[in-house]
């Protein structure tokens, strides 16, 4: 996959209304849930990463709240479920190639 990573500090002011630095994006992106955000990949990226560490800890077996499964918030089971639906289809899209 090639492509230019987008960094903020070298963003011009143009450049950062048309991706939605601060939201409003003139140029949607669109996710990888199929949906689209008007906010720039590089800001959400910061949204995301705290539950991508999440995730790891589910694969381990640690859950986000003391107890059983049970006992965890639906969104977080949401999101988890969420990623390893995404994991799978790209696992599945790789093995077709």
């Amino acid at each position: 996959m090639g492509g230019t990573v987008w960094n903020c500090d070298d963003c011009s002011k143009e450049e950062q209304k048309l991706r939605g630095c601060h939201g409003g994006a003139k140029l949607p992106t669109l996710l990888v849930t199929g949906d689209y955000s008007n906010t720039c990949p590089v800001r959400l990226g910061a949204k995301v990463e705290p539950v991508l560490r999440e995730y790891s800890h589910w694969k381990a077996g640690r859950l986000f709240n003391p107890g059983t499964y049970a006992d965890q918030p639906g969104v977080y089971i949401e999101l988890m479920r969420l990623i390893d639906n995404l994991i799978i289809q790209r696992q599945k899209q790789d093995n077709e190639q």
